[in-house]
């Protein structure tokens, strides 16, 4: 299982980082953190994770992962064991 951590309300990315390293037991395979500053109103943010890697492997299950244009950032756990079917489903529905 990997490991998650944050805080919110300020933009703290080397406290997330010691956060993250005390999780290393939780996901040896790899790690992240990234921190958001304030803006537009948005209270500054930092998240972290430590990942486990079952199904992929590569280096695009990195996370914190962020949507194509960068303005949603997201740390889960989790695997999607039906992605193929969902992907058909997907694509076929445009």
């Amino acid at each position: 299982m990997c490991g998650m951590c944050g805080v919110a309300g300020r933009d703290d990315g080397r406290l997330v980082q010691r956060m993250t390293d005390l999780l290393r037991h939780r996901g040896p395979d790899g790690e992240g953190v990234r921190a958001f500053g304030s803006a537009d109103g948005k209270p500054p943010a930092t998240l972290g994770h430590r990942r486990l890697s079952i199904i992929d492997l590569t280096s695009r299950g990195a996370q914190p992962m962020a949507y194509s244009d960068e303005r949603y950032w997201i740390t889960y756990n989790g695997e999607l064991y039906n992605y193929r079917e969902l992907r058909s489903r997907l694509r076929a529905e445009g």
